[in-house]
């Protein structure tokens, strides 16, 4: 049995020395590359991490590494194409937003003809209000409309896209398009720019990536929430396996996670779940959850096309299948024991 797991946390650039990231260290998943390596019915782990995690100590374990979400992309594009693993382990907290230009308050406004650089003591809602004029979206208050000639009324007027004033540029756009931004790729950012502007851009969700790249794997996905009831959080969870054909999905709350605990909740297909309370506990259900159906789907031989989607009854996760129809007894839809 081949197992891939990610874990660590991803980390994207602003300039050559400073990047956002996350807090993820990796314990988790290397408690559960770990307990799938004592299994001697366990080949190989693949373990793509971050650069800073912490990694497995056995000699299974062939450690890929990564840094951007990019760079995660394109490591799990490659290991998945490779060879076939029976399992999936996505544990990386991956960036939900990666840096697309770098530019500053003073910039953004002054790309368009139509704003003018706000002083250092405006308020929140002045500063929305230049972004909306800068945008061309809204014309300042008290100003006049060049087409019609009649003059704005308040801030609140709702966005009258035949107002946008002939020939202007979105500044975001501009700034991407010409470059126009404080630094390259190749570059540092100044130290004594006092109106720091980053302009994000979603990442492209990797764990919708891996159903598609591995079809009948058995896919384990991961749901972090903070401070949330638990029916919220389970909920949130449920909804990570259903969008993304995952087997099991554990669901995590930062405000339960400690350096001597790790409180989880792992929630199988059916819509059940188990309490855990530390890594190793969560590590051992895993694997044996992921184990049990890897020797299910053993006893099955295919008839006709189908992805096997693991224990689909309401047993206790990780419990052997039971029963004599093919779904109970493990079996991928299509195939008989």
């Amino acid at each position: 049995m081949r197992v891939l797991i990610t874990a660590g946390g991803t980390s994207e650039p602003i300039d050559r020395v400073r990047s956002i990231t996350n807090q993820s260290t990796g314990r988790l998943g290397r408690a559960i590359a770990e307990t799938f390596a004592a299994d001697s019915r366990v080949s190989e782990v693949i373990y793509v991490c971050a650069k800073t995690s912490v990694r497995p100590a056995t000699p299974k374990a062939r450690v890929v590494l990564v840094d951007t979400v990019a760079s995660l992309e394109t490591a799990l594009k490659d290991e998945l194409g490779r060879a076939p693993v029976e399992v999936i382990i996505h544990a990386m907290a991956v960036s939900d937003y990666r840096v697309r230009a770098v530019t500053s308050w003073s910039q953004l406004t002054e790309s368009s003809s139509q704003s003018s650089q706000p002083s250092p003591e405006v308020e929140v809602g002045d500063c929305l209000e230049a972004v909306e004029v800068a945008r061309g979206n809204r014309f300042p208050v008290g100003s006049h409309d060049p087409v019609s000639g009649d003059q704005t009324n308040t801030a609140d007027d709702p966005v009258d896209p035949r107002r946008v004033p002939l020939g202007s540029r979105d500044p975001v756009e501009q700034l991407v398009d010409t470059g126009e931004n404080l630094v390259g790729p190749s570059s540092k950012i100044r130290s004594d720019i006092d109106d720091l502007v980053l302009l994000m851009e979603r990442t492209p969700k990797i764990i919708a990536q891996l159903r598609p790249l591995a079809p009948t794997a058995f896919l384990v996905g991961f749901k972090l929430l903070d401070s949330v009831p638990l029916a919220e959080l389970i909920e949130a969870g449920n909804r990570i396996l259903r969008q993304n054909d995952c087997d099991l999905v554990l669901a995590n709350d930062l405000s339960a996670i400690t350096p001597t605990g790790h409180a989880g909740y792992l929630i199988n297909r059916a819509g059940e779940y188990e309490q855990f309370g530390s890594k190793d506990d969560i590590a051992a259900a895993i694997v044996r959850a992921a184990i049990s159906s890897g020797l299910s789907r053993q006893n099955c031989r295919v008839i006709r096309g189908g992805r096997w989607g693991g224990q689909q009854g309401g047993g206790v996760v990780g419990s052997e299948p039971t029963g004599d129809d093919d779904n109970a007894a493990g079996c991928p839809p299509g195939a008989t024991n």
